[in-house]
């Protein structure tokens, strides 16, 4: 098969463990209620005397910022609950003036985790406004990214049509963005969301007839193919196929929930992969694809462990595995959702990575950045991962390599390699600009250990899961390879 010039998330991060695979469980819910509009009121006139002058800036910059203290101050006000929704609902109507729809939805998510609201559909009300407010590009990469949210929530819901209306609403967006990555996503996620709701068109009489009685062999196996196979939700559909006919399937689908709950000893790792490439033998070709790449999450994790010819050997199957099969993702990973085997790759499409200052483009073989203002510019690929390994070919930039927690530059770690060795502590000596130079960095045990040119040159301890940053500082970069592997635990 031809393999994608896309980003290969292996298993649809999509997967939302919170949802159960059986209908009709009954969720607590111990929110509390809106305020009565009296109560808002009192609170509204008290905000007033305090915040009078910014509640009169209507500038985009002033509004965000008053927003960021509406949020800040409102965690502050947990015994005046009312003051608490007020704070609140201002901030989140104020930013999404302001043109911000992903602040207005970090608010609402602020909201919604205190008290009883609907918040997608204030989402889909604040969007609408940022999107009659935006002005500038950056307005245009937040509304752009609050789309692909709500089409992620959407896609989770089988709401395939919703999730379509948002990308169409999102790539709008995007095409008037310099970076191009954006408007690749937007396309790359279109096709998968069709591809999946056809296949959901057929899966959906066994899921609905679960919902009448969740103990049907035949419907659980059928419904747990589709999720597992087609839509990659995995923890869903392994609970699903536990309960399925196939009693192959149902042992495989066991065995992986109980590792997936607790820390499985290294000798499993391999005997996990060697399930699921025994159970692909019976599969089609396309399930058996996505059952083979769920051998490689574990044979990931298990190649942590281990050094010299072993580790070579697990490591090319799992390149082989990365290279054949097809990708299942949708816009940005998120690391607390589980996955499976993660590779990243460049060939000519941005459509893996996202500028979080740039722009960097694609210019045929490479990835270039014209230098521009100094300071940092910053290359993240969209999948966060355990990272197995990591591999670069650059010149020019005077670029670091970095690893953080979250998807920003906050809190990274990792190695500068600059023709200065002053700017170099971790190392200590100049790297030579005017060459191609080769970055590796591999997982060993509990570190993340760099290579540069071949030669080790520093080690330090592994962040897990993790973003992977690719920082330009100073003049003009090229990026001609690019290749990362991981899981998403």
């Amino acid at each position: 098969m031809t393999r994608p010039s896309v980003l290969l998330v292996l298993s649809l991060t999509l997967a939302i463990s919170a949802i159960s695979p059986l209908v009709g469980r009954e969720v607590v819910d111990t929110k509390a209620r809106v305020p009565l509009g009296f109560e808002q009121e009192a609170a509204e006139k008290v905000l007033r005397d305090l915040y009078g002058a910014r509640y009169r800036d209507t500038s985009r910059l002033g509004m965000r910022s008053f927003a960021r203290v509406l949020l800040a101050r409102a965690s502050e006000e947990r015994e005046n609950v009312a003051l608490q929704f007020v704070i609140l609902r201002d901030a989140r109507d104020i930013a999404a003036r302001s043109g911000d729809a992903m602040l207005a939805f970090d608010v609402i998510d602020a909201l919604a985790a205190v008290f009883d609201v609907k918040s997608t559909e204030m989402k889909e009300q604040a969007l609408e406004t940022a999107r009659r407010s935006a002005r500038e590009e950056e307005d245009l990469e937040s509304i752009a990214e609050a789309c692909m949210r709500l089409a992620r929530d959407a896609f989770a819901l089988d709401d395939y049509d919703r999730a379509k209306k948002f990308l169409r609403t999102g790539q709008t967006a995007a095409r008037k963005v310099t970076d191009t990555s954006h408007t690749s996503r937007f396309r790359i996620a279109l096709r998968q969301v069709a591809r999946v709701q056809r296949s959901y068109r057929d899966a959906r009489r066994a899921i609905d007839r679960l919902e009448a009685d969740a103990s049907l062999p035949d419907a659980n196996l059928e419904a747990g193919r589709f999720y597992c196979f087609v839509k990659g939700a995995w923890r869903r559909g392994l609970r699903l196929l536990s309960h399925g006919v196939d009693e192959r399937l149902a042992e495989v689908a066991k065995k992986e929930l109980a590792a997936l709950e607790r820390q499985p000893a290294i000798d499993d790792l391999p005997r996990l992969a060697d399930l699921w490439f025994e159970a692909a033998r019976g599969l089609d070709r396309a399930e058996a694809e996505q059952a083979r790449a769920r051998a490689g999450r574990w044979l990931v994790q298990h190649a942590f462990h281990l050094s010299g010819v072993e580790r070579r050997r697990v490591v090319s199957r799992i390149e082989e595995l990365a290279e054949a099969v097809a990708p299942l993702s949708l816009g940005d990973p998120d690391p607390s959702r589980p996955s499976g085997l993660v590779a990243v790759r460049f060939e000519g499409d941005l459509a893996p990575f996202r500028s979080l200052v740039g722009p960097f483009r694609a210019s045929g073989t490479r990835i270039t950045h014209s230098g521009g203002p100094p300071g940092d510019h910053f290359l993240m690929p969209l999948a966060a991962a355990s990272w197995l390994s990591v591999v670069v070919e650059f010149k020019g930039g005077n670029p670091g390599l970095y690893f953080s927690a979250g998807a920003t530059p906050a809190g990274r770690a990792g190695i500068n390699l600059d023709s200065d060795a002053g700017n170099n502590g971790e190392i200590g000596r100049p790297v030579d600009m005017r060459r191609w130079n080769e970055v590796m960095m591999e997982r060993v045990g509990s570190e993340f250990v760099f290579h540069l040119n071949g030669e080790r040159v520093y080690s330090m301890g592994a962040i897990d899961p993790s973003f992977f940053l690719f920082k330009a500082q100073r003049g003009s970069l090229e990026i001609r390879k690019f290749v990362a592997l991981g899981y998403n635990p």
